[in-house]
């Protein structure tokens, strides 16, 4: 049996409409004869991972305090480039303007605003559940939890969008198509590697990326890049070739090497750090804003004209039509802040689609094209291609890896992947250096409250926060601490292709 907390109405007064806390008491309301254990008890979810690394100018990502007012505030940062003219010589004289080396600046905004969260809980909803007092104790950690969670996939969305061209690179020197006229050369093999690693490393510290103080043993800071990969792209890299054999001829001897204690080596100075994905149990996205991942929730059959893909991996989840399951697909406005929603591009994108394991057509795959049918809850596809329908783009249902093995009846629990216009799914990786990102704090920073209505048996229970971020830009108007690498992504336990 599953509980929803319903959010509070609208109405915070001395009253409340009653409407808004029966969603969880008709729930529970034929569970009163049942004995539950007495713990509350939370899937493992990532909270803020960015805040590892905030610190001062030396810092990956730099904080902002000046920001203390409120709402609204915006910070004006000015970036000064260094000074490259040549000197004077001998009795050479500095007389006209030209002499003079002008000073080469760039200003960039930095804007903060509240972001706030709120659920509401009755004491007969506690009871019932056989949580008295837990609902309480650890809703506003949770809370807490989720605000983090916010700032985390912004933040990922920020450096994943918002970066320049010039800051984004495909694996292997391939190309991943924009457009139905153009074609992709990403394959499957083009997964996150240890060339991959230096390729874009060196990359980063061409466009001016410095070393970062990213942790410290004892009393010595220790400098170098991020590598910031979800546990999904990982995967490709631990089992790479040349990484592997790297920790069995370079690493420590006996347990002790990473091959068996676990854990990521640094390779030439790049630190590698795990972004970890989750398939949670709650009605959002999962997977990561790096690497996109979504549950069918509505059995569906597909046409060669496309039709309409729902999530969240069951009846109810599909049923919940303000939960933004897709909002980390291409081609949806990502709303960054309050005022500040991204226009997504209306060109092609693709889904895979893979069918779950046992049942009907099982592990049988179909791609979907859509351009501007990303709402952030479903996708309206606008052509599907599978056994005996014509190909779209890259996908021919009647050459290998795809004849005999597609399908348009998709089932509930199918996993949908952004990917390629051939159909290889794709994630990125970021590369972070010095001073990537900046992040202001305004007066609230996590403050969470509670509210009382009716002697104690309505709670409402409150977490808000100012806070902005932005990604870095030096004098040029470049962002130089930040390298996105785009690249295939291979998932342990899914049937994939090999294109």
């Amino acid at each position: 049996m599953s509980f929803t907390i319903s959010p509070p109405s609208a109405n915070l007064g001395g009253s409340h409409d009653p409407a808004s806390t029966t969603g969880l008491d008709a729930q529970v309301a034929d569970g009163a004869s049942k004995l539950y254990q007495k713990t509350l008890e939370v899937y493992e979810q990532t909270s803020d991972w960015f805040q590892q690394f905030e610190g001062g100018r030396d810092a990956l990502i730099r904080t902002n305090m000046d920001v203390s007012k409120g709402a609204g505030q915006r910070v004006t940062i000015r970036s000064l480039a260094g000074f490259y003219g040549e000197p004077k010589e001998g009795d050479a004289l500095f007389e006209a303007s030209a002499d003079f080396e002008e000073f080469v600046m760039n200003d960039y905004q930095l804007d903060v605003d509240y972001i706030r969260w709120a659920t509401r809980m009755t004491e007969r909803s506690e009871e019932f559940m056989g949580l008295r007092g837990e609902l309480k104790a650890g809703l506003p950690r949770e809370a807490g939890q989720w605000l983090g969670r916010i700032k985390t996939e912004r933040m990922m969305m920020e450096l994943r969008e918002r970066s320049s061209s010039e800051n984004q690179i495909i694996a292997n020197g391939k190309v991943v198509s924009v457009g139905a006229s153009a074609t992709s050369t990403l394959s499957t093999s083009d997964t996150l590697t240890y060339n991959e690693v230096i390729s874009a490393a060196t990359r980063l510290k061409t466009l001016g990326g410095e070393p970062a103080v990213v942790k410290t043993q004892g009393k010595n800071r220790i400098q170098g890049y991020v590598v910031a990969a979800t546990t999904d792209s990982l995967f490709s890299l631990e089992t790479d070739i040349t990484y592997a054999s790297n920790l069995r001829t370079g690493g420590s001897r006996g347990n002790g090497n990473l091959l068996f204690s676990g854990g990521w080596a640094d390779i030439r100075g790049n630190i590698i750090c795990e972004v970890p994905t989750l398939d949670h149990d709650g009605r959002g996205p999962i997977g990561s804003p790096l690497a996109p991942k979504a549950l069918i929730g509505e059995q569906v059959t597909l046409t060669a004209s496309g039709g309409v893909l729902k999530f969240g991996g069951s009846a109810a989840g599909a049923a919940n039509t303000a939960a933004l399951y897709t909002k980390w697909f291409p081609g949806h406005d990502y709303k960054f802040s309050e005022g500040d929603v991204g226009t997504a591009t209306n060109s092609d994108h693709w889904v895979l689609i893979i069918n779950p394991p046992t049942g009907t057509d099982a592990n049988k795959w179909c791609v979907g094209r859509y351009a501007a049918g990303n709402d952030g809850n479903k996708i309206t596809l606008e052509a599907a291609t599978y056994t005996g329908v014509a190909a779209i783009n890259g996908v021919d249902p009647t050459a290998a890896p795809w004849a005999g093995n597609m399908t348009n009846q998709i089932q509930v629990g199918a996993t949908v992947l952004p990917c390629t216009d051939d159909g290889v799914p794709f994630a990125d990786t970021l590369f972070l250096a010095k001073g990537a990102a900046v992040r202001g704090y305004g007066k609230h920073r996590n403050k969470r409250g509670v509210v009382s209505h009716e002697d104690g048996f309505v709670q409402d229970i409150f977490v808000r926060s100012v806070f902005g971020q932005a990604i870095r830009e030096d004098a040029a108007g470049r962002k130089p601490g930040v390298v996105r690498l785009r690249h295939a992504i291979k998932y342990a336990g899914l049937n994939m292709p090999t294109i």
